[in-house]
């Protein structure tokens, strides 16, 4: 419940963002738009309402995102001055290393590490199983009507 009000909310405040030029709003953007697809993962991740084991790793993605996107707005600009890594100025190798490489090899990593905690029990296939029998038994039945 908490996750869906913040998508409501962070989406309606990175909407009003748009309208006021300020560093207080761009670093508000940042900081929700950064949140937001860390909060809809949460969302896709939650079994019987609880994130369980899956509440660390999204919590460091979370800290990894803001701390890069941060460090971005920090940076402002001056790209010529700024050190070089991977062929990049430092700001837009944050964006590309950091934001897009670095956080999808987390996101990769930490699947992989809970996948055997968040996968399918056998109860849950069965269930799945007869539900998919159902539906047949009732497309069927429809279908000789």
């Amino acid at each position: 419940r908490f996750i869906l009000l913040f998508l409501a909310a962070s989406s309606t405040l990175i909407l009003m963002s748009f309208f006021w030029s300020s560093p207080v709003a761009e670093v508000v953007f940042v900081v929700l738009a950064m949140a937001m697809p860390v909060a809809l993962m949460a969302l896709g991740a939650m079994r019987d309402g609880r994130l369980g084991g899956r509440a660390v790793p999204l919590a460091v993605l979370l800290v990894w995102l803001e701390g890069c996107a941060i460090a971005i707005l920090l940076l402002d600009g001056g790209t010529v001055a700024q050190p070089w890594i991977g062929g990049l100025p430092l700001s837009a190798a944050l964006q590309v290393y950091g934001l897009g490489v670095g956080s999808l090899l987390f996101v990769v990593l930490a699947y992989a590490l809970t996948f055997e905690a968040s996968g399918l029990t056998d109860q849950d296939l069965a269930a799945l199983r007869r539900r998919a029998k159902e539906a047949e038994d009732i497309g069927n039945g429809a279908g000789a009507g």
